[in-house]
């Protein structure tokens, strides 16, 4: 039966007027997670295994072909500090900043399948790593401004200019885990696979976005593995992460009263304000060529 364990410590102090920090330590552990192994999975032999003798080489053979252990046995956990600043509507002005550093564990992806995402179903120690939803850094702010109107209250000009509201939110977050795959089955069991790890894939940050978009991380760092053997690859790459993203929304708008029980409001939003392009992960199959290492 899957287990969640959690925990939290929060420390909150008001250091000047209508301002409120958090400061807390959040972390989480799962464990008896549903995991459905291939029990019977064929062994590779060297200089005798194909495709077609596949079933022949499993360890039960003849008498049972593919099939399944459900095990709760698969674990996880989470570990984050939580930081918070908060201004409480004053003087027109409300503003709200939350920061969070983390990390997220986990064997899989969800429950795994016979086709799921454990290239070894008899070594799930080998899976142990970054969860695929794992953003080391997270920061988001939202601010609410009434801006002040330099018109007169009264008369037309207090109708246009006046009681109008800015708010917005700037979300900023580091990348996701770079999780390789390979297509080629190279054990011979239909089964996941992934390349072997050759050298450090990192290249410099300091190279311009065109450079960064065709190469993301260095290719020739990945090959092949020989034919038999479980790629050495991690299932999720903790050094080298995807792009992170950043997005800055602001919206303006007033609320004129026409009458005692009407009102309209003129809102204008603009979303990615700068217009700022996010790219998702690179390509990690190294049997893809055309996007093997390209954003």
């Amino acid at each position: 039966m899957r287990s969640i364990q959690q925990w939290n410590l929060n420390l909150q102090r008001e250091f000047a007027r209508n301002w409120l920090v958090t400061v807390g330590y959040v972390g989480s552990r799962g464990t008896h997670i549903p995991y459905l192994r291939d029990f019977n999975a064929p062994r590779f032999i060297n200089g005798a295994s194909t495709v077609a003798n596949r079933n022949q080489r499993r360890p039960l053979s003849p008498f049972f072909a593919r099939f399944s252990s459900f095990e709760n046995v698969a674990s996880s956990s989470y570990n984050s500090l939580q930081v918070s600043l908060d201004k409480r509507l004053s003087r027109g002005v409300r503003l709200l900043a939350s920061y969070t550093f983390s990390k997220a564990l986990h064997e899989m992806n969800g429950v795994l399948t016979n086709g799921g995402g454990g290239q070894d179903p008899d070594n799930r120690a080998a899976e142990w790593g970054p969860a695929d939803f794992d953003r080391t850094h997270a920061l988001v702010t939202s601010r609410i401004w009434e801006i002040p109107s330099v018109a007169p209250s009264r008369g037309a000009a207090g109708v246009l200019f006046g009681g109008w509201q800015a708010n917005g939110i700037w979300s900023m977050y580091s990348g996701s885990p770079l999780q390789f795959a390979a297509a080629q089955d190279r054990r011979l069991r239909a089964h996941p696979n992934r390349p072997h790890r050759l050298r450090d894939a990192r290249l410099p940050e300091d190279r311009s976005r065109a450079d960064r978009i065709v190469q993301y991380f260095d290719r020739a760092a990945y090959g092949t593995q020989p034919l038999g053997e479980f790629g050495s690859a991690l299932r999720a790459e903790g050094q080298r992460k995807g792009p992170g993203d950043i997005t800055v929304t602001l919206g303006l708008q007033k609320t004129f009263r026409i009458i005692e029980s009407h009102r309209l409001q003129f809102r204008a939003e603009f979303f990615n304000l700068f217009n700022r392009p996010n790219f998702g992960n690179p390509g990690t199959n190294i049997d893809t060529l055309g996007s093997f290492g390209r954003l």
